[in-house]
C-alpha cells in the first residue's frame, strides 16, 4: 500500500501519482498505459493468499474522519502546487500540511462588519450594510455559528487581483462569530479590525512581500496598501427623469409637441377619455395637458411618448411649482458641477426649497454665482445673516438634485458625505470636487508644508480618503474630540504629494487658499516626508550600490 505505479500529468504544474491503496498488497498481474477516465481500472494485484485482484483506478475513497496512514512524517518546507491559481496564488499550502478553505482571502469574512467597501457601482458600504442588503437575495444556509447566502444575482467590488485594483464578482455574503479582533492602526491613521489570523501583507526590510497572520505583527511592521486606484473613470449621466418624476416640464419643443401626440392617440382610441385611461390620469388632467393650460409632470411625458410609440425626448428645462424658477438641469455630472457640490458641502446648505451659500470671499461668492448662471440659469439672491454673507437660490428643483447626491439637510457637519457619482467619475471631476471643499473647509499651512481638511462626519472622512485614492495622492488621518464629538482631520504633507494635489485639484488660481499653495510650490524649497518611505537594511543598500557600478560622483551631483 502506497507504492506508486505510474503518474499521470494532469496539467503543467500538476502531477498525479498512480498508487495501491492502503491496505491492498501482492504481485501486480496488470498494468496499463494510454488514456483512461479517473474510475477506469489501470492496474490489477493479486493477493498472494487469495485469488482474488485488487482493482487500483485513479480514485481513491478514504472516511474524513480516519487519519491517513503514513511511513514518516517531513517537515513543511515545500509548498504543494495544486494547479488551481486561486488556491496557490493566495492560500498556499505545505506538503503535509492541512488547509481548511471556507472563503477567499480578501472576502471579508475575517473582518468586522463595520469596515467599510469599495462597491463597484462608486458606493461605500460596510460590510454589515451589503451583508443585510443581500442575505435574503438568494440560497440562505445558517447554522449556530454562521449564516451565508448564495446569491442569485452577483453584484461587483473593487478587489485586489495579482497586484491591480480590479471589480471582481461577488456570489456569496457571509457572517460569522469570532471570540477575539484585533485593531490594526498605522501611522498614516488607518485602522483595521480582524480577526487574528486575517493575512496581511508586510514589506519586510529585505523587500520581499510576506503574507502573515495579523496576530504576527509587531509595532513598526511596514504594510502594503494601495498608492492609487488607477481606475478609469466614466461621465456619469444624470438620471433627469428618475430624480424629478413628478416636477414639470418646461421644455417648449416638448411643450408644443404633446397636444400633437395626443390627438394622434385620441385618432387610435376614438377618445381622449380612453387616452386619459390608458394614460392612468384623469380626463382632467388630460384636458389641462392639451390645451397648455398645465405643464405636465415627467412622469406624464415618458408614458404619453411611450404610448404613441415615440422615443422619450431630452428633458433639459424642469420647473417645481407654477411659479417656480424654471431650472436647466444638466445631463451629466462634470467637473463643473462636482465643484458646485463641493462649495455647497463646504459652506452650503438647504433649507427647505432654498439652496444656500455661506461666505465672505468675495471671490469664492463670484465663483458660486456664476456656476449657479452657467449651469442652472439661475440667479443669486443676496443677503446676510449672522454677519456672514448668504447667497441664496429659492429653487426646490435644485434643492430636489442635491439630495439625490446625498446632500443632508439636517446636522450637514455630521452627516455629510462624499456622493458615489464622484468615485465613478474621472479623474479632472473628483479633482473639482477637492478642490472646492478644500477651498471652504480646508487649510494649509506653507510653514509646515501641509495640507489638512476637517470634518465632523466619518462618512466624509472615509469619502475623501477613498477620492484622494483615486488620484494617487496620500493622506494621513487624525481624529480629536472636540465638545464630545470626534472630529476627523486628513493631512497631505509633502511636497510631491502637494504638487499632485495643486495639479489634480486647482479649479480657479484666483481662490486665495488655492494660489497660496502655489506660491509654496514656486519657491522651490526642499520637501521631504516620510509617509511612504519604507526603511531599507544596509546590506540592501550596499548591493544595489555595488550592482550600479559604485557611482559615487553621480550621486554627489545629484544631491544623494
Amino acid at each position: 500500500g502506497g507504492d506508486i505505479l505510474g503518474e499521470v500529468q494532469e496539467t503543467s504544474t500538476f502531477r498525479h501519482r498512480v498508487m495501491v491503496p492502503h491496505g491492498v498488497k501482492g504481485k501486480i498481474v496488470k498494468l496499463k498505459t494510454g488514456e483512461f477516465k479517473i474510475d477506469d481500472t489501470v492496474a490489477e494485484i493479486k493477493n498472494g493468499s487469495d485469488s482474488g485482484t485488487a482493482k487500483v483506478t485513479m480514485v481513491q475513497k478514504w472516511p474524513v474522519r480516519k487519519q491517513r496512514p503514513y511511513k514518516k512524517k517531513f517537515p513543511a518546507v515545500e509548498p504543494l502546487i495544486t494547479g488551481t491559481r486561486v488556491i496557490d496564488t493566495f492560500f498556499p499550502i505545505t506538503k503535509g500540511g492541512t488547509g481548511c478553505i471556507p472563503g477567499p482571502f480578501g472576502s471579508g469574512k475575517c473582518v468586522s462588519g463595520e469596515t467599510p467597501v469599495f462597491m463597484a457601482d462608486g458606493t461605500i458600504k460596510t460590510i454589515k450594510k451589503v451583508y443585510e442588503l443581500y442575505k435574503l437575495k438568494g440560497r440562505k444556509v445558517k447554522n449556530q455559528e454562521e449564516e451565508y447566502t448564495i446569491i442569485n444575482k452577483p453584484f461587483s467590488v473593487f478587489s485586489y487581483i495579482n497586484g491591480k485594483i480590479k471589480k471582481r464578482p461577488v456570489r456569496a455574503v457571509y457572517k460569522g462569530k469570532t471570540n477575539k479582533l484585533m485593531k490594526i492602526t498605522t501611522r498614516t491613521g488607518r485602522c483595521a479590525e480582524v480577526t487574528p489570523i486575517h493575512k496581511i501583507m508586510r514589506l519586510d526590510k529585505d523587500l520581499t512581500v510576506k503574507e502573515i497572520p495579523a496576530q504576527e505583527l509587531k509595532k513598526g511592521d511596514y504594510l502594503l496598501e494601495p498608492r492609487k486606484i488607477d481606475l478609469k473613470g466614466k461621465t456619469q449621466v444624470i438620471p433627469i427623469t428618475k430624480i424629478f418624476e413628478n416636477q414639470r416640464v418646461a421644455d417648449d419643443s416638448i411643450l408644443k409637441e404633446i397636444p400633437l401626440l395626443i390627438n394622434k392617440l385620441v385618432r387610435k382610441y376614438q377618445s381622449k377619455k380612453k387616452v386619459a385611461e390608458k394614460l392612468k390620469l384623469s380626463y382632467d388632467v388630460l384636458i389641462g395637458y392639451s390645451i397648455k393650460s398645465n405643464r405636465p409632470t415627467l412622469n406624464f411625458v415618458r408614458a404619453l411618448y411611450r404610448l404613441a410609440g415615440e422615443k422619450e425626448p431630452e428633458i433639459m428645462l424642469v420647473k417645481g411649482e407654477t411659479s417656480g424658477k424654471t431650472v436647466r438641469i444638466p445631463d451629466k455630472f462634470d467637473k463643473r458641477l462636482a465643484v458646485f457640490l463641493g462649495l455647497l458641502l463646504g459652506d452650503g446648505a438647504i433649507k427647505g426649497r432654498s439652496v444656500r451659500f455661506y461666505n465672505n470671499d468675495s471671490i469664492m461668492i463670484s465663483v458660486f454665482e456664476n456656476l449657479a448662471r452657467d449651469i442652472f440659469g439661475l440667479q443669486v439672491k443676496k443677503t446676510i445673516a449672522n454677519t456672514v454673507r448668504v447667497s441664496l437660490i429659492e429653487s426646490s428643483v435644485l434643492a430636489k438634485l442635491m439630495g439625490y447626491f446625498g446632500f443632508p439637510e439636517y446636522q450637514k457637519s455630521r452627516k455629510a458625505f462624499a456622493p458615489g457619482v464622484l468615485l465613478r467619475s474621472p479623474q479632472s471631476v473628483i479633482g473639482g470636487f477637492l478642490g472646492a471643499y478644500f477651498a471652504c473647509d480646508g487649510y494649509f499651512s506653507s510653514k509646515k508644508g501641509e495640507i489638512e481638511y476637517s470634518t465632523a462626519s466619518r462618512k466624509m472622512a472615509t469619502g475623501l480618503s477613498y477620492l484622494f485614492l483615486r488620484l494617487g495622492i496620500i493622506t494621513r488621518i487624525k481624529q480629536r474630540k472636540v465638545r464630545g464629538f470626534t472630529q476627523y482631520r486628513l493631512f497631505i504633507s509633502g511636497r510631491d504629494e502637494i504638487e499632485r494635489f495643486y495639479r489634480s485639484c486647482c479649479f480657479s488660481e484666483d481662490i486665495a487658499k488655492l494660489r497660496k499653495i502655489k506660491d509654496y510650490l514656486y519657491q522651490r524649497r526642499k520637501g521631504y516626508t516620510s509617509i511612504d518611505i519604507v526603511p531599507v537594511g544596509v546590506e540592501n543598500i550596499r548591493s544595489l550600490y555595488e550592482a550600479a557600478g559604485k557611482p559615487y560622483a553621480k550621486l554627489k551631483n545629484n544631491g544623494v
